[in-house]
């Protein structure tokens, strides 16, 4: 973590996971299991939290297990410092002071995973599917991230209007540029519905359409390219071209949707001729 953020720092196999559990017989363990059952093949073990954090400060891990009940500092109050400085960092809560309570408020902190400690070597095999897996889903969403600001970018230099669309078609995220396009402010559509920039006569078909993908999962329109006209903030319509896309965040279905005001690509390209 030493730049204070999250970042991947191995390639597939060569993953760096950090241990942390006042215990040095489970510290071991679990680092013997992890590089026995996994393609891991750095673990970095300690048994206090406040080494394990002057750690944190100078090298780069993957992801993070850690016990619950340790002296100075507990794993939850150890979570909420890893949080601090890096948000999507995986941390897996490994306890043995298993609890809805606990296991709760380590949700609602932010924890990766949570596991309880149980007597046999089987809980290891366990322990290892979920450390790779939320290693992977780090991964995945890290990249998705990256993929999503360059497409932003790519449109906001070129004047497209860049959307994110929950399964409920509701506006979760608007570039700047769809005030060129529709006339709203940024902050003005996200969080509201995508019929506000639809004909009224395109509603009910836009929902069964959505209904539809969601019972079926097979799409009824192209998603490369569809012109279909859009609702401007004073009320005058507009003739859109459309690029659609989807991807997972989190568990949440979302689609993604590159918007051209085509009178203004019109123009555009008259006058680059």
């Amino acid at each position: 973590m030493v730049d204070g953020g999250y970042s991947l720092v191995s390639r597939p196999g060569t993953y760096r996971v950090l241990i942390v559990d006042d215990s040095p017989n489970i510290c071991s363990m679990t680092a013997q299991f992890l590089e026995e059952l996994t393609d891991i093949q750095t673990t970095v073990t300690e048994t206090r939290v406040t080494d394990a954090l002057d750690r944190l400060e100078d090298e780069d891990f993957d992801a993070i297990i850690s016990d619950y009940d340790m002296p100075g500092m507990n794993g939850l109050e150890f979570l909420d410092e890893v949080r601090a400085q890096s948000p999507d960092l995986p941390f897996i809560l490994f306890t043995g002071m298993g609890s809805e309570d606990i296991a709760s408020e380590a949700i609602s902190r932010g924890v990766s995973d949570y596991l309880q400690k149980r007597s046999g070597i089987e809980q290891y095999d366990l322990l290892a599917n979920r450390t790779i897996n939320v290693i992977e889903q780090a991964k995945t969403q890290h990249q998705l991230q990256e993929t999503l600001t360059q497409l932003q970018s790519l449109a906001e230099t070129f004047g497209f209007a860049f959307l994110t669309i929950s399964e409920d078609s509701v506006i979760c995220h608007a570039t700047p540029t769809v005030e060129q396009v529709f006339g709203y402010e940024q902050n003005e559509l996200v969080g509201e519905s995508l019929l506000m920039v639809m004909p009224e006569r395109y509603h009910e078909s836009h929902l069964d359409g959505i209904r539809r993908y969601r019972q079926e999962r097979t799409r009824h329109v192209s998603w490369d390219w569809i012109e279909l006209p859009g609702l401007h903030a004073d009320g005058h319509e507009i003739p859109l071209g459309v690029t659609f896309g989807e991807f997972e965040r989190n568990g949440d279905q979302l689609f993604t949707a590159i918007v051209r005001d085509l009178n203004e690509w019109d123009i555009k390209g008259q006058l680059s001729r």
